[in-house]
């Protein structure tokens, strides 16, 4: 760097804010200057710089920011010819904008930021007295304590580095204990984050305040979609950054993309990155470039602030997520979902009406209307994506409920709405208790599921407009689903297993039909599913990658071998049903379509025959469902699976006559 400026007297320093430009810059001309150095204010204009500003022999540093244009060539080659007379130098601090790279590409060197290990040290010697009672060494190793490395992140900068320097000597002279050091560090992300949206002030100049609040749109939606396809970010970053601007009474003037493009130098700036990752679409995980926060940390910080801190933006969020959560990707739906339950875990008195309630309301389009029993004034909202809607709620109240400040008032709200007259509202509540927050109590979970699914033990079927009995009937279909859902997630497995086994052998007929659509339902579902709808920013799936399309019910039982035999016994019961049986077999048949390309899910599968069959009239089904799927016309059963299956179920026969 000194070489580059002694040669060219005008030296354009290019980093991010918090990289330590200008603490470089002053080095650097204090160096080729011998201590000559002036600063000129933000709001000089360099076009105005002349003989007058620049004294012969000194050093003189200035600052572009992305709310002022840069100088153009022309300015900057007159600049460095005057600096040349005037025997000077000049050190330009600027952000890597395109519009800077572009016109001063001549006269540029990036700012890297030195090593994280190398500037603590100096910082540390230079603070520390020599009758000190901790040496260097020994307040490196407390900032290399985890909890220490944590709370500063892994990509902290310069002026984050030194204030660690000075938190580390407080702590060596007791005047913070380690637990104070550690929040304080802490503290340096939110105050970085304060430092991303200090300009969403009004500018004079309507495409300085576009640009801004889209680079604000950028910010948000990479909080929401961290670790998704770059598309699917910049799509949405796009979409909000038009709210945003139509919120501040103006018509868009730059167009789309978000600022200029996605590019390595706006992602610099956004402290982010991409990589090669795994998104899964059906089961199967394909390959994509993600992008991602580099700070772990970042997203749920970062929204909680805006929602704190910038009220006017409040509106066009909602709007926002109010569009995404119907979106036709799940993919995208569930994210926003889980940003709405950050957002309602922030301020519940206004996302909760705003948003959620707002959502869980929604009600479908009218079916079979009936004239004899449906009133004049019984008018249906004709919404096509009710389901993705409620659905959208129920995991925003859900994960609303992680935070212990809100999960009472989550709580109070299915109360309210399980038991409710509007039959969204108890769709809603049986949809969300498939979720974490069903897991809290299975036993509880499990008798709300079964209230709620049974509508008819309560309604009389007289009661029900004609165009409201397909939603009574949702009721059951939601909670049979969420009763399948909460084994695929449950920590304890074998409780649930223990409750569907209750509902399959309960004398209410209601009930054993709900239990029957449970485990029919428990059937098509696949790993993928497990912790795909509730991770919380920043978390990977937990399913290894190979087992992903594998069926739960062979995949959960071939890692804990305790739940072979009830799994067996639930399946049992509904295949020995007429019409429950059917649907269920065609599920189980999709597994031996999926063992055609995955051996290891036969092997599976094999080890499931001994507990679906107990006597003559379970082998005759089994070995029927065989026969007929190695014969179909479409997707037949390989000779190979066959005989395998074929032989397990032979097997069983040998050992009942070994038994008796």
């Amino acid at each position: 760097m000194l070489t580059a400026l002694d040669a060219r007297r005008l030296l354009v320093l290019v980093g991010h804010p918090g990289s330590g430009r200008a603490t470089t810059g002053l080095h650097l001309l204090d160096t080729v200057s011998e201590g000559k150095v002036f600063r000129l204010g933000p709001g000089t204009d360099l076009g105005d710089v002349d003989e007058q500003t620049i004294a012969e022999g000194t050093g003189t540093l200035a600052e572009i920011t992305e709310r002022r244009l840069p100088p153009t060539e022309a300015q900057a080659d007159r600049l460095a010819a005057l600096l040349q007379r005037r025997r000077g130098y000049f050190v330009l601090v600027a952000p890597p904008t395109p519009a800077v790279l572009h016109a001063l590409g001549d006269y540029l060197l990036e700012c890297a930021p030195p090593p994280y290990e190398a500037l603590l040290q100096g910082l540390l010697e230079l603070h520390r007295r020599p009758d000190d009672i901790m040496t260097v060494d020994e307040l490196l190793r407390c900032a290399e304590a985890p909890e220490v490395r944590e709370a500063l992140g892994p990509t902290p900068r310069p002026a984050e580095i030194a204030g660690l320097a000075l938190l580390l000597v407080d702590h060596m002279k007791e005047r913070l204990t380690l637990e104070e050091l550690r929040t304080a560090a802490a503290g340096f992300l939110s105050r970085r984050i304060a430092e991303y949206f200090a300009d969403l002030g009004e500018s004079v100049r309507r495409d300085v305040t576009e640009r801004r609040l889209r680079t604000a749109a950028l910010r948000m939606a990479l909080a929401v979609f961290d670790d998704l396809p770059l598309h699917i970010m910049s799509t949405a970053a796009a979409d909000l950054a038009d709210l945003l601007v139509h919120a501040g009474g103006n018509a868009p003037t730059l167009g789309r993309p978000v600022v200029s493009e996605t590019d390595d130098t706006v992602l610099a700036a956004l402290d982010a990155e991409t990589a090669e990752g795994d998104v899964t679409m059906d089961g199967v995980p394909v390959p994509s470039q993600v992008v991602r926060y580099r700070d772990r940390r970042t997203p749920a910080v970062l929204l909680t602030y805006v929602w704190q801190r910038h009220l006017p933006l409040r509106e066009p969020v909602v709007e926002w997520l109010w569009r995404l959560s119907a979106h036709p990707q799940a993919l995208v739906r569930n994210r926003a979902a889980q940003a709405a339950g950050l957002l309602a875990a922030a301020d519940f008195t206004h996302t909760f009406p705003a948003l959620i309630a707002r959502a869980a309301e929604v009600r479908p389009p009218a079916r079979a209307h009936d004239p004899d029993r449906d009133t004049p004034d019984d008018d249906d909202a004709d919404d096509e994506t009710w389901i993705g809607r409620r659905t959208f709620a129920a995991l925003a109240l859900d994960h609303a409920a992680l935070d212990e400040r809100t999960r009472e008032v989550v709580e109070a709200q299915l109360r309210r709405w399980r038991r409710s007259d509007e039959l969204a509202l108890r769709w809603t509540a049986a949809r969300c208790l498939g979720y974490g927050i069903g897991k809290r109590s299975i036993d509880r979970s499990f008798e709300e599921l079964r209230v709620i699914g049974t509508p008819w033990e309560l309604i009389a079927p007289d009661d029900v407009p004609g165009r409201h009995a397909a939603q009574v009937w949702d009721l059951r279909l939601v909670s049979a689903l969420s009763a399948a859902r909460l084994f695929a997630n449950a920590d304890d497995r074998h409780a649930v297993l223990r409750k569907v086994r209750d509902w399959l052998s309960h004398e209410r007929p209601s009930v054993r039909e709900l239990g029957q659509q449970c485990v029919v339902l428990m059937a098509g579902l696949r790993m993928s599913s497990i912790g795909s709808d509730t991770e919380v920013f920043g978390d990977q799936p937990r399913t290894q990658a190979d087992r992903r399309r594998w069926p739960i019910l062979l995949g959960l039982p071939n890692e804990d071998g305790r739940l072979w035999e009830p799994v067996g016994d639930i399946l049992r019961s509904v295949l020995s049903e007429r019409f429950a049986g059917s649907v269920l077999m065609n599920s189980i048949g999709s597994w031996w379509q999926i063992a055609e390309d995955d051996p290891a899910t036969l092997d599976a599968f094999l080890g499931l025959v001994p507990h679906l069959v107990d006597g003559e009239r379970d082998r005759r089904r089994l070995l029927h469902a065989v026969d007929s799927r190695r014969r179909r016309w479409a997707d037949p059963l390989s000779p190979r699976s066959a005989e395998r299956i074929t032989a397990a179920i032979a097997a069983t026969a040998s050992r009942e006559g070994a038994s008796a």
